[in-house]
Order: C-alpha cells, then sequence, then structure tokens
C-alpha cells in the first residue's frame, strides 16, 4: 500500500494481518533484548468499508484494512536523552560566562591603559604648547614667515 501524503511521521503503511502484528510484535521483543532505543508503533489505518476515521485519526483492529508504522524512542532514552542535552547546555553557560568574564577584565585593562595614554598625550600637548608659549618673539615671527611661505607656495 501507498501513502500518497507527504510529510507524515508515519513510515508506512501495510496490511492489516495477523502475520504482520506477530511481526512488529517480535520486531519490538528483539530491540529490547538489544536495548535499543527505538520501538514500533502501529496505529489502524485505511478504514473498512462503511467505516470512519474516529477523534484524532484512529480506528478499531477490526475496522482497519492497513496499520501505520511509526518508530519512536523509549522512555528511558527520552529521559537520557534529556538529561544529557540539560547537562551539555549547563556546561555550555559555565564555559560561556567565563568567557564573558574573561572578557569583562581584558576590557577593563584597556580601559586603564587608554586612561593611561589619554593622561600622557595630554601631558605631552600641555608640554609642547608651554614650549611654543615659551618661544621669544623672533622664533614667533619666524613661525609666522613660514606659515605665510607655505599658504603662498599652495596658491601658485
Amino acid at each position: 500500500m501507498r501513502n500518497k501524503n507527504k510529510g507524515y511521521n508515519q513510515l508506512m503503511i501495510i496490511d492489516n494481518t495477523e502475520e504482520n502484528h506477530n511481526i512488529i510484535k517480535e520486531l519490538n521483543n528483539k530491540m529490547k533484548e538489544f536495548n535499543s532505543r527505538w520501538r514500533i508503533n502501529k496505529k489502524y489505518r485505511l478504514p473498512k468499508k462503511d467505516c470512519k476515521y474516529g477523534w484524532g485519526g484512529s480506528l478499531c483492529k477490526d475496522d482497519a484494512n492497513g496499520i501505520g508504522i511509526y518508530l519512536y524512542t523509549t522512555k528511558k532514552y527520552n529521559k537520557v536523552s534529556f538529561e544529557e542535552r540539560r547537562k551539555y547546555i549547563e556546561e555550555r553557560i559555565s564555559r560561556e560566562r567565563i568567557e564573558i568574564n574573561e572578557l569583562r577584565e581584558e576590557n577593563r585593562f584597556l580601559k586603564l591603559q587608554l586612561d593611561e595614554y589619554k593622561k600622557t598625550e595630554e601631558i605631552n600637548f600641555l608640554g609642547r604648547l608651554k614650549n611654543n608659549l615659551m618661544d621669544t618673539p623672533e622664533e614667533l615671527d619666524s613661525y609666522e614667515e613660514d606659515i605665510i611661505n607655505r599658504i603662498k607656495e599652495r596658491l601658485k
């Protein structure tokens, strides 16, 4: 039998026979012995003539022509899987917090360095300004002549 619809979790539909019921039961037992995290779930599908799907698409065994096959994980695996995911997320959050704290510390250190650099530049600028103001009038006249000559050269 073919499933014409696309996008379902259903793997396939097989005939609703006693033989197929026994095969599904045997497969589930073997998966359990093998300690597999998977189990086969069945839902009755393809209503017989004059039968209709019930609420949620369910059918009684005797009213169905087919068995829908689904795979699901065991409760044990779901619990373990949840615990593993939670542990992974907690570890990742912890690593991220450590990295954030390291970056904050580096940022604080860089800000201190920047403040020191700014102070040094201000002191150097004030020193240069002081030196220029302490120049003699003759030196200031020389600066003025130099600036005027540069402007004249640019205008040529």
